[in-house]
């Protein structure tokens, strides 16, 4: 199931990569909408990274807890290995294609740098947007917290 799990994220991330690499070519106008239109794919593959995390860590712990493991140091160290795996294939996996197969620090340091502002704007809006939401829905007397 870790495999397949693998498999999932090797598909996402060839897919958000080449939808990075269709971007780049359609919008290269000088303008700030083709900028911002440029940054989607990366939006898109924060997106699903953190969706996928979110996913697969219960979908881990049932796995391991199956796995019946004789004490509770063998369970904790084989889910530990399991997460760890899938969290490096999940979030570096990009990185480690640009930077040894394609070897073009120059893209890889451009694509950092818009992963780093697109999970600092993901997480700025997951941590303020709910509650500037009841705070607004609340300002428009539509429930009562």
């Amino acid at each position: 199931m870790t495999l397949c799990c693998l498999v999932v994220v090797g598909a996402d991330m060839w897919l958000w990569l080449h939808a990075y690499y269709a971007a780049a070519a359609r919008w290269t106008g000088g303008t700030a909408m083709h900028a911002v239109l440029q940054q989607l794919p990366t939006v898109g593959y924060c997106a699903s990274v953190s969706a996928l995390s979110a996913i697969y860590r219960p979908l881990a712990a049932a796995l391991t807890e199956r796995e019946n493991y004789r004490t509770a140091e063998a369970h904790r160290n084989a889910l530990v290995a399991r997460r760890v795996l899938f969290e490096l294939c999940n979030n570096y996996s990009t990185l480690f294609y640009l930077a040894f197969y394609n070897r073009d620090g120059d893209e890889l340091r451009a694509y950092l740098l818009q992963l780093l502002v697109a999970f600092q704007v993901l997480f700025q809006l997951l941590e303020v947007g709910p509650a500037s939401a009841a705070r607004a829905l609340r300002g428009l007397s539509l429930i009562h917290i």
